[in-house]
Order: structure tokens, then C-alpha cells, then sequence
């Protein structure tokens, strides 16, 4: 028995702005701005209880009571989202950790910005633990952290607040192929976060100097992100021998209605085959993996191949699932 996905969940903040009070909010025009973001609303983390360690540690409770996992059945936490609680070495994988009572699992965060998941699941997969589980999650609070991006003015306002978890653990039901990378350390710093955390801010001062020495950046963002994923789309397909329209369900994130045509399109696999959450509440960052296999899950009733994809602008990643026929049978969330 090997290790795969047993369970997924979600945290959707409460409160939300829809695309009309957004751009109000920015100051753009409305039609030219809705057309641009794609999204009907976003998720906003205003509440007291919606820190980033709180939004993992709720999405994490929900993966841990759906699969009927004990503490003490957890070996390792880790975070991979970008959003945290308080700068320097505080990490969100220890709150979630002390919040749950995992007092056997080493936690830690992996900080590979939305590609992170991805990552999380290969590694968790792969490497060994000293307990049957593992308990991933990424949470952002990304209103407050992250830094508008000079060269994609509109783009920066799509990213919202949430939290996504994935519990890994013996299973016979999924195999996971290799994990397709491709770097591009021209893009490396595309993206900031500011300097403080959530609950203490760092001074304004302090991150108009840090932004002030980022480097700017000649890149058409759109062609950039569809050229690479058709890339590590194309690369993962063909070293497992799977067709296009094998593929069931294409995880994308930061993949907004527009570019994911695009990719299935250019890719074969059919638009219908790409789920995604990004239209109704934002992008949510590495969380938006689980997100979209949680909207295919839900309402799919077998799945054969799933295809998951990630990207940080610097990094893409691509990860194939092999599902056996009753696998949706084991995937709880």
C-alpha cells in the first residue's frame, strides 16, 4: 500500500467584495476592469478569527474529522502558503500543529509560493514519515501581504483570502507520477510579500524600502504563463504515455476563465476537463489546487487520469494522478 490524497477540505472567509465594489474600491472602470480580473467576487479575511494560522488550522481540523485521523496518527504539518501570522522564523505549520494537538508531527513551512502544494503533496508522498499521515495546508490572507506587482496593475487586486488543506496517507486507490519542474530564475521576485505578518505589520516605511529595490521585470505575464504550462503540460503527458482527453480534470492555479480556454485549446484537453474556483472567490494562491479538485470531486463520479498544475511565475510544476475505478470512494472531504 502506497501513500496518495485521502482527504480535502476548504476555509471561505465570510466576508466577500464583488467585482463591482472592487473596482470602485481600486478606482478602474467597471466593464474594462470585469473584463480584465474575470472574477464575480473575492474573499476577504476580516475577522479576528481569520489569521492564517486560524483559516489552516479550521481547514485542517475538516480534513482530519472527514478522514477519521487522529493526532497521534499525524507525523508531519506543513504550510505552503505565503501569508503568515508574524515575520522572521514564526512559521503557521507549528500553530496549526499546537492548535490540533499534533504533538508527534514535525511541522514546517515550504516556502515555494504558489507552486507549494504541489510540492507538498509530491514530497509527502515520497518521503518517508515517522507516522502514517501527513497534514498539508496553505492559508492566505493576501489583502494585507501581498505587494501590488508594477506590471500587472489590475491582476494584483484578483488575489483573495482562504485556506486549503489535503491530508496524505496509505491509500491503493491513486498513483502519482513523477514531478515535472521547469525554472525560470529570470522571473525570481515577481512577487513580494510584505515584510511583517498579519497580526504585527511590519512599518511602512520598512517595506516602501524592500519593494523600492525590486527589479522590474519585461514580461507579457499572459503569454508567459500559458507557453509554460503547455510546456510542462505537454512534458508530464508525454512521459506517462496519456492522451489529452485522458485527462479528466486539469488543476490549474492562477488560471482565470480566458487562459484556461487557452490552454485547453492549445493542450486537447477538453475546457469542461478544467475546473476551477477562481471566478467566484479570487485566487487563493497554492490552495488553489485543492480548491479545484474539491469542484471536481463534488461533482464527478469517477475520475481516471487528473492532471495537477502550479506555477510562480520562476516555477512550474506538473504532477499526474492515476485514479483506480473506485477511488472517489476513498477521497474524503
Amino acid at each position: 500500500m502506497g501513500l496518495g490524497i485521502v482527504g480535502l477540505s476548504e476555509f471561505i472567509p465570510k466576508n466577500k467584495m464583488s467585482v463591482e465594489q472592487l473596482a470602485t474600491h481600486f478606482g478602474y472602470e467597471l466593464e474594462p476592469y470585469k473584463e480584465a480580473l474575470g472574477i464575480k467576487e473575492k474573499r476577504i479575511a476580516t475577522e479576528d478569527d481569520e489569521h492564517p494560522s486560524d483559516m489552516a488550522t479550521a481547514a485542517g481540523k475538516k480534513v482530519l474529522e472527514a478522514c477519521g485521523v487522529s493526532a497521534d496518527q499525524i507525523g508531519r504539518v506543513v504550510s505552503t502558503g505565503s501569508s503568515k501570522d508574524f515575520p522572521g522564523s514564526w512559521t503557521v505549520s507549528q500553530e496549526v500543529a499546537k492548535n490540533l494537538g499534533l504533538d508527534n508531527a514535525v511541522a514546517y513551512d515550504l516556502n515555494a509560493g504558489c507552486v507549494g502544494m504541489l510540492l507538498g503533496i509530491h514530497d509527502s508522498i515520497n518521503l518517508p514519515s515517522s507516522r502514517p499521515y501527513t497534514l498539508l495546508v496553505s492559508a492566505e490572507r493576501w489583502h494585507e501581504t501581498l505587494m501590488p506587482i508594477p506590471e500587472l496593475p489590475v491582476g494584483t487586486t484578483c488575489h483573495a483570502d482562504g485556506a486549503a488543506a489535503c491530508l496524505i496517507g496509505p491509500q491503493k486507490h491513486i498513483e502519482t507520477s513523477a514531478l515535472a519542474l521547469n525554472s525560470l530564475p529570470q522571473y525570481n521576485g515577481f512577487i513580494y510579500t510584505k515584510a511583517g505578518g498579519t497580526r504585527y505589520p511590519a512599518e511602512e516605511q520598512t517595506e516602501r524600502e524592500m519593494f523600492g529595490r525590486r527589479k522590474k521585470y519585461d514580461i507579457d505575464i499572459k503569454k508567459e504563463y500559458v507557453d509554460n504550462y503547455l510546456a510542462i503540460i505537454e512534458k508530464v503527458l508525454k512521459e506517462n504515455n496519456i492522451k489529452p482527453n485522458q485527462i479528466d480534470f486539469l488543476s490549474m492555479n492562477q488560471a482565470r476563465a480566458p487562459m484556461r480556454k487557452k490552454i485547453s485549446e492549445l493542450s486537447g484537453i477538453p475546457f469542461e476537463n478544467c475546473p476551477a474556483t477562481y471566478e467566484n472567490h479570487g485566487h487563493v494562491g497554492a490552495a488553489d489546487l485543492v480548491l479545484s479538485m474539491l469542484k471536481h470531486f463534488r461533482s464527478a463520479s469517477q475520475t481516471r487520469y487528473g492532471l495537477l498544475v502550479a506555477s510562480n511565475v520562476s516555477l512550474y510544476g506538473a504532477l499526474l494522478l492515476k485514479f483506480s475505478p473506485d477511488a472517489h470512494e476513498h477521497i474524503h472531504f
